[in-house]
């Protein structure tokens, strides 16, 4: 065993998981982002590649394990990939269909970014996500990482836009959901941040990139009045219609939020 988190590890893959892993990588949506479902040679290719890189490396791609019932359900773990003109420490995942949406994939993926930081002494992860692949961006989110740049790849044929996300070491992250609340008069609307920001940043207006359910917004976290019920100060941030509009929500729903630092704050 590699990793355990609470309702999963993960362990070494080898050549006999290859009945496992085909149903991974011959799951035809599950494979959309890699332009189609893999041939039995190009699971095998797969698998012999992790087994590589563990004995070149010390890591790869690993087996996921559900605790309650001992099955394979997915696959998460680090690996080198080419970006651009060099090469970059990523965290990968892909999971059996019937098992998403369950937080299967970002309770993995949060277990190697801390993987990564404490036991490689990284300092930057990424995930590299094809641009049309919006439920892996999500899970990168989650994983408190902040979208960086872009670039194409070029696999089977095909360019495919890939965005790459970053957590950085000691980039301070946080996530949390929020009932979004209106400006009265003015048609505005803010979320609060759960925390104080005078003693997570040492100052009382701080920049951070932000996304509200996933779309991504750069503004600040302020007081600007606000408090809360017992009287203590409350520190806010805003969330424009636009935003409202993309994501479907307005006053009085719930939003999930995550939050960094901006660089030039």
């Amino acid at each position: 065993m590699i990793l355990e988190t609470k309702r999963l590890y993960m362990r070494e893959m080898t050549r006999s998981d290859f009945g496992s892993i085909c149903r991974i990588l011959q799951d035809e949506e599950t494979m959309y982002a890699y332009e189609g479902a893999f041939s039995d040679d190009e699971v095998w290719e797969w698998i012999d590649r992790q087994v590589l890189r563990y004995q070149k490396l010390g890591y790869g791609l690993w087996a996921v394990i559900l605790k309650e019932s001992g099955e394979l359900i997915g696959q998460c773990g680090l690996t080198m990939q080419q970006w651009k003109d060099s090469e970059v420490l990523e965290i990968g995942y892909l999971f059996r269909r019937e098992y998403w949406h369950k937080g299967y994939a970002t309770e993995a993926a949060r277990a190697c970014k801390r993987y990564a930081f404490d036991e490689l002494g990284a300092e930057e992860v990424c995930s590299i996500i094809r641009d049309t692949n919006t439920a892996s961006q999500k899970v990168a989110l989650r994983n408190g990482m902040t979208a960086s740049d872009t670039w194409t790849k070029h696999y089977r044929g095909v360019d495919m836009p890939h965005c790459r996300y970053i957590a950085v070491r000691g980039r301070k992250a946080y996530e949390f959901r929020a009932v979004i609340e209106s400006v009265p008069d003015k048609g505005g609307a803010y979320i609060r941040f759960p925390y104080d920001i005078r003693e997570e940043f040492g100052k009382g207006r701080v920049k951070v990139k932000a996304t509200f359910d996933g779309e991504p917004y750069c503004g600040s976290i302020v007081n600007m009045g606000v408090k809360h019920a017992d009287g203590s100060v409350c520190y806010i941030i805003g969330i424009r219609k636009d935003i409202r509009s993309r994501i479907g929500k307005q006053p009085g729903d719930e939003v999930f939020v995550t939050v960094t630092e901006a660089e030039d704050s």
